[in-house]
Protein backbone atom coordinates (compact mmCIF):
# COMPACT_ATOMS: atom_id res chain seq x y z
CA UNK A 1 0.00 0.00 0.00
CA UNK A 2 1.49 3.38 -0.95
CA UNK A 3 2.25 5.92 1.75
CA UNK A 4 0.12 9.03 1.86
CA UNK A 5 1.78 12.41 2.42
CA UNK A 6 1.29 14.42 5.58
CA UNK A 7 -1.22 17.18 4.90
CA UNK A 8 -2.30 20.47 6.43
CA UNK A 9 -6.03 20.92 7.12
CA UNK A 10 -6.22 23.65 4.45
CA UNK A 11 -4.79 21.20 1.88
CA UNK A 12 -7.34 18.56 2.89
CA UNK A 13 -10.22 21.04 2.50
CA UNK A 14 -8.89 22.22 -0.87
CA UNK A 15 -8.66 18.60 -2.05
CA UNK A 16 -12.20 17.83 -0.92
CA UNK A 17 -13.63 20.93 -2.62
CA UNK A 18 -11.94 19.93 -5.89
CA UNK A 19 -13.62 16.52 -5.56
CA UNK A 20 -17.18 17.75 -5.20
CA UNK A 21 -17.51 18.51 -1.48
CA UNK A 22 -18.97 21.76 -0.18
CA UNK A 23 -18.52 23.28 3.26
CA UNK A 24 -21.94 22.79 4.84
CA UNK A 25 -21.14 24.51 8.12
CA UNK A 26 -18.34 25.38 10.51
CA UNK A 27 -18.73 24.67 14.21
CA UNK A 28 -15.74 25.87 16.19
CA UNK A 29 -12.67 24.40 14.54
CA UNK A 30 -14.61 21.63 12.76
CA UNK A 31 -15.46 22.10 9.08
CA UNK A 32 -18.37 19.84 8.15
CA UNK A 33 -18.36 19.07 4.43
CA UNK A 34 -20.91 17.28 2.26
CA UNK A 35 -20.86 15.72 -1.20
CA UNK A 36 -24.32 15.71 -2.79
CA UNK A 37 -23.44 13.15 -5.45
CA UNK A 38 -22.10 10.47 -3.11
CA UNK A 39 -24.16 11.53 -0.06
CA UNK A 40 -21.01 11.44 2.10
CA UNK A 41 -20.12 13.67 5.03
CA UNK A 42 -16.58 14.54 6.10
CA UNK A 43 -15.52 16.43 9.22
CA UNK A 44 -12.14 18.17 9.07
CA UNK A 45 -10.69 19.36 12.36
CA UNK A 46 -9.06 22.63 11.32
CA UNK A 47 -5.97 23.31 13.43
CA UNK A 48 -2.47 24.49 12.69
CA UNK A 49 -1.05 20.99 12.94
CA UNK A 50 -0.15 18.65 10.12
CA UNK A 51 -2.03 15.37 9.96
CA UNK A 52 0.16 12.28 9.55
CA UNK A 53 -0.63 9.79 6.84
CA UNK A 54 -2.05 7.26 9.34
CA UNK A 55 -5.30 9.29 9.47
CA UNK A 56 -6.01 8.55 5.80
CA UNK A 57 -5.33 4.81 5.82
CA UNK A 58 -8.81 3.92 7.12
Amino acid sequence: MPKFPSLKPSEIIRFLIRNGFIIDRVKGSHHIMYNGETKRWVIVHFTGQIYPSAHFAR
